[in-house]
């Protein structure tokens, strides 16, 4: 039996690019984008400084004026910001038991 189930997925390797002392910080702000009509533009520059400088590194700056562009980087901050949390969990079923 092959082990290619065993490979974390995308957003898991990207998840672990986040640095730590900044994963609080990304849950924080990438739990602002839900429910709002506007998401502000301090979360919006964080989410944006936080893809382009820690977490991707094969494709061009993304432009932050462009609709598609924010929407990318906000669904891809939702799902890392969901392996994170998913993450601390497991850690702390880990110190508890």
């Amino acid at each position: 039996m092959c082990d290619c189930m065993n490979m974390p997925n995308l957003y898991e390797e990207l998840a672990q690019r986040v640095p730590s002392a900044m994963r609080a910080k990304v849950i924080e702000n990438v739990n602002k984008t839900y429910r709002v009509l506007n998401i502000p533009e301090e979360t919006l520059n964080f989410l944006f400084d936080m893809w382009e400088g820690h977490i991707k590194n094969w494709t061009d700056p993304l432009d932050r004026n462009c609709r598609a562009c924010r929407t990318e980087v906000i669904n891809k901050m939702r799902q890392i910001t969901f392996v994170l949390e998913q993450m601390e969990q497991a850690q702390e079923q880990n110190k508890a038991e």
